[in-house]
């Protein structure tokens, strides 16, 4: 990396003195910010990856939570639909029994 670097020094320093680079305030700014990223990559890499690994955590935490409260309304929903199933059977038991009751009753009255 050290040879590297200075390869790339003495290639700029070589190409300003046969002025194919010249120093204005586009070409400054632009090795700036490839300083600034070269240095970022080189020694703010660990720092990066575990934000993005805290924050991938956090995601996937609040996701399974929300995921948990959702699987536990559905559920809630499941169950007052059994029970309201259920009643719903149980009435119309009771209902084909009246209505039985009701014809026997009607019949009854008419054979006295």
């Amino acid at each position: 990396m050290l040879l590297q670097s200075a390869m790339l020094s003495v290639l700029i320093l070589l190409l300003s003195f046969l002025e194919i680079i010249v120093f204005n305030e586009e070409v400054l700014l632009a090795l700036c910010f490839i300083s600034f990223v070269l240095f970022a990559y080189n020694f703010l890499n660990v720092t990066v990856f575990t934000i993005f690994l805290d924050r991938a955590n956090k995601f996937e935490t609040d996701l399974l939570q929300a995921l948990h409260v959702k699987f536990e309304g559905v559920k809630k929903d499941a169950s007052a639909y059994k029970l309201s199933t259920l009643l719903l059977t149980k009435l119309q038991i009771l209902e084909i029994q009246v209505t039985s009751y009701s014809a026997f009753l009607h019949s009854s009255s008419t054979l006295e």
